[in-house]
Parts: C-alpha cells; sequence; structure tokens
C-alpha cells in the first residue's frame, strides 16, 4: 500500500514559477517538503515509488498534449494524490475541464485564490482518508 505524504510535486519548466510556487506550498499545511520533477518519464519514475505526494502541481507549458496523459497516470497509480493544473489561458483551461480535468488555474491569478484552492484540494485528501 502506498503512503501519502506531506509533500508536492512540481512539474513545470520555468525555475521562476518553481521557486514561487515552492515557497507558497510550504505556507500551507500539512505540506512540508516540494519536489519539482522535470517532465513525464521523471514524473512516473516518482510516482512508482511506494511514498506518494499529497499534491501535484502540472504546468501545461511543461506537459503541452501529454498533460491528459500524465493526469490519467497519476489517478491509476495514486488515486489519494491531489492535481492542481496551471494554464496560461481562459480557452486552455475551459478545454481542460471539458474534458474532466479540473481543477484548472490560470497562471497569474490572485495567489489568495490559489491557496484557497489547494487548501480545498488538501483539505479533500485529509477528509477521504
Amino acid at each position: 500500500m502506498a503512503i501519502v505524504e506531506d509533500t508536492a510535486l512540481l512539474i513545470t519548466a520555468s525555475r521562476d514559477l518553481a521557486i514561487g510556487l515552492a515557497a507558497l506550498l510550504l505556507s500551507i499545511p500539512p505540506l512540508r517538503h516540494v519536489e519539482r520533477v522535470h517532465g513525464p518519464t521523471a514524473f512516473r519514475q516518482r510516482l512508482a515509488t511506494d511514498r506518494q505526494p499529497a499534491l501535484v502541481v502540472l504546468d501545461t507549458d511543461q506537459l503541452g498534449e501529454a498533460t491528459s496523459g500524465v493526469i490519467e497516470t497519476m489517478r491509476a497509480v495514486s488515486p489519494e494524490t491531489r492535481c492542481l493544473i496551471l494554464s496560461n489561458s481562459v480557452a486552455e483551461s475551459r478545454e481542460l475541464a471539458s474534458s474532466g480535468i479540473e481543477p484548472v488555474v490560470i497562471k497569474g491569478a490572485d495567489p489568495v485564490g490559489l491557496v484557497a484552492t489547494i487548501t480545498n484540494l488538501l483539505g479533500d485528501t485529509a477528509s477521504s482518508s
């Protein structure tokens, strides 16, 4: 049985975004660790361990067309892990949502709203345990 740990995984090509998100995520209990993985292959390898992250933040810039497949893999391998998608545009976020991929947050959105979304996601994890 996989253990869900107090870790968030970031998949983004942007160093600046990773630094900013790491600082934000570490301010949200129960997260204590943030790891950045580079691309779908590294992400799948990380999920193959018995210690699953509580949260995964995916940047559509990093994944592009692979976004849906990465999410499907994550849901199959680690169903208790929560996921947040960072999108570049309203059109892209609508397209993802229409495919059943939620929540999607547009980059540059209000940080307070982003924290609320993450807190709600992590609260869902606690209530489903």
